[in-house]
């Protein structure tokens, strides 16, 4: 009798595309960035949205290894895409500490097995004296400026999606935005896609 050993691990052939952040990768919910994106590519790529609305880093790093984290190893390329910041701006964190903070958590999807991490800078959003549910104070919107700085200056990143120096996304009056002054239209949302197409050719994957 012959005894087999255990079957070997097969990676997919296909390029994992993990979308991680908040609510700028999810809305609209029915043509999210895991929607509108892979069809701009030649690639295979399977998408895995692991983006939570309205929720922050330090509060996403309890469930990140569920949610993206554990596809990484199973394909032979992996890509996570982030979206970050909106929630702690509007906490009132300081722009440079919110890009120290997302360093290191790129650092541990790296460490997760992603091969690439791309960062996405944070547009423009409604800048208001009493703000509502999605505006922010002038003092926030120089801290989301700071961060976008900071963001540019890192080296941690193998690609940058630069939302905010678009001039679709120049102020959050445009076509860019909904209504709300924080979130994507459709056409928003396809204008990110083309970006992060252009991010990923960067790296080899078109």
């Amino acid at each position: 009798m012959v005894l087999l050993g255990p079957r070997p691990f097969r990676l997919s052939p296909a390029t994992l595309l993990a979308f991680e952040g908040q609510s700028l990768v999810n809305i609209p919910e029915d043509g999210s960035l895991a929607v509108v994106l892979p069809p701009l590519l030649d690639t295979d790529v399977e998408p895995v949205n692991g983006a939570i609305n309205g929720t922050t880093m330090d509060t996403r790093s309890a469930t990140v290894a569920s949610r993206i984290d554990q596809h990484a190893p199973r394909y032979s390329q992996s890509v996570c895409i982030f979206s970050n910041g909106q929630a702690e701006i509007q906490a009132d964190e300081a722009g440079a500490d919110i890009q120290a903070e997302e360093e290191t958590y790129a650092a541990a999807r790296r460490s997760a097995g992603f091969d690439y991490v791309i960062a996405s800078t944070m547009p423009p959003i409604i800048v208001e004296e009493s703000p509502g549910e999605y505006g922010i104070t002038a003092a926030q919107e120089l801290e989301r400026q700071a961060y976008n700085t900071a963001l540019r200056a890192s080296d941690a990143y193998d690609a940058l999606i630069d939302l905010d120096a678009d001039p679709l996304f120049s102020t959050w009056t445009t076509d860019g935005y909904n209504v709300d002054g924080a979130h994507f239209s459709d056409e928003g949302m396809a204008r990110y896609a083309e970006l992060a197409a252009a991010a990923l050719a960067e790296i080899g994957i078109d």
